[in-house]
């Protein structure tokens, strides 16, 4: 679905931030407070993809 409708809907431009899983509080405190519209918890305890 995401191949399909990527071209119309560009999933990856909705992602505010990305934090590791020891700054999950700060995360959704960001969300919570409107400062990020999504935010991508990795729990590899690396903030990369």
């Amino acid at each position: 679905m995401l191949a399909k409708h990527h071209a119309r809907l560009p999933f990856a431009k909705v992602i505010g931030a990305r934090y590791t899983l020891d700054d999950a509080d700060r995360a959704l405190a960001d969300v919570a407070a409107l400062r990020v519209t999504k935010a991508i918890i990795t729990p590899s305890g690396t903030d990369s993809a």
